[in-house]
């Protein structure tokens, strides 16, 4: 017997980073000191090129080279920005963003490339038919892709059904703001 203790594995804390810098030389290593210096700190990174992937099918060699430095790292999630601008950005558009960020992972002259899920940006506040079709798209389509991971990419989405002009959650009708993170995991996490 152990004299009674019980042995409880602690869950790791996670931090969310949005690393919207341009990853010139050196430019990401206080980041990449961070995580060495806390193995058991949880890093979702959200990697943001250009305002989301940007238009070319691969990043410039500096995005390249970073991501898949961060991808050598088990403590580390990186996952793709992609702007809805409280979905009134084109569906397509956003769309073409989960594409580009899923064909990622297909380059094999690139193996680290690649993101594990993708960050949905400027999510609206208050509820509409017209933004939960538009999030409920991009989520289906995320799941569908296959390239961010082998677990099934969003098992809970806020459930968009109508609230009294509110998503479930939102304690006033006032312009909160919110996102939503689409990880591989049990959970899709909203901030207001």
């Amino acid at each position: 017997m152990d004299g009674g203790k019980k042995s409880f594995s602690r869950p790791w804390s996670s931090i969310l980073v949005p690393l919207y810098v341009y990853p010139s030389p050196g430019a990401w290593e206080p980041l990449f000191k961070a995580i060495k210096a806390h193995p058991n700190l949880y890093y979702t990174v959200v990697v943001n090129p250009a305002s989301g992937p940007g238009h070319e099918v691969i990043p410039d060699g500096n995005y390249v080279r970073e991501i898949s430095k961060l991808n050598c790292h088990n403590n580390v999630w990186t996952v793709g920005y992609v702007s809805t601008s409280w979905t009134n950005r084109q569906l397509e558009l956003a769309l073409r963003d989960v594409g580009l960020y899923s064909g990622w992972a297909e380059d094999v002259a690139r193996p680290g490339l690649h993101v594990k899920g993708i960050f949905l940006d400027e999510t609206p506040a208050l509820y509409s038919d017209k933004s939960a079709r538009y999030l409920e798209t991009l989520a289906s389509t995320i799941r569908s892709t296959g390239n961010f991971g082998k677990k099934p990419l969003v098992k809970l989405v806020l459930k968009l059904t109508s609230h009294h002009g509110k998503f479930p959650g939102q304690t006033s009708s006032g312009l909160d703001t919110y996102f939503v993170l689409f990880l591989p995991l049990n959970l899709a996490l909203t901030i207001s």
